[in-house]
């Protein structure tokens, strides 16, 4: 079916991508392809994805680009950021309802559509989490990162979305990244 519908390409570089890559890449077309199948208002949209060179995962457009470039540059009204703090409240909870940890919650990670409603997007380190919960390397992004995936030493939960979702508050309502003006050394220990 033919549409004049903008739409976003996520294009990997590599012409054959490495088994960790892969996985990533995967992860994110199911949970997309799921998410679209559910119909949620809060999740990027999946248009089609190519299993051959280039490796591409086509999406809707966001035309109002990431929540972050909003809430640092547009001074955005009380107004917006608490209902976008809502929105994302309630993704997650729709996320972790499928048995999913998003695991790279952030700013960046929330695009706007053409009437600043909010799509949660990039599910490449997503997984889902058992009764128990699981353990790997730390994954994800420092700023956001809890302090159960930092150490690398237990199990984690849902938990480790809550507090990146805690983070994406942080910007919200301080208009700046988390630990801003801080050095890796320092983010890290203050985390731990």
């Amino acid at each position: 079916k033919r549409t004049n519908e903008l739409v976003a390409i996520k294009q990997f570089k590599e012409k054959n991508l490495s088994s960790n890559h892969l996985q990533h890449y995967q992860r994110e077309i199911a949970v997309l392809s799921l998410l679209s199948e559910k119909n949620q208002p809060f999740f990027i949209e999946l248009v089609g994805a190519t299993d051959t060179f280039p490796i591409c995962i086509i999406t809707k457009y966001m035309p109002n680009g990431g929540l972050n470039d909003k809430v640092f540059k547009k001074h955005p009204t009380q107004t917006f950021k608490n209902i976008s703090a809502y929105a994302i409240a309630r993704g997650m909870a729709f996320l972790h309802s499928l048995n999913i940890i998003h695991r790279d919650l952030k700013s960046l990670n929330v695009l706007l559509d053409k009437d600043d409603n909010i799509k949660i997007c990039d599910f490449g380190f997503s997984r889902c989490a058992g009764d128990s919960g699981f353990k790997t390397l730390p994954i994800g992004t420092l700023r956001w990162m809890s302090p159960e995936i930092m150490s690398g030493k237990g199990f984690y939960t849902f938990k480790v979305d809550v507090y990146a979702y805690g983070m994406v508050l942080c910007e919200l309502v301080n208009q700046t990244r988390p630990f801003n003006k801080m050095k890796n050394d320092q983010i890290k220990k203050l985390i731990l």
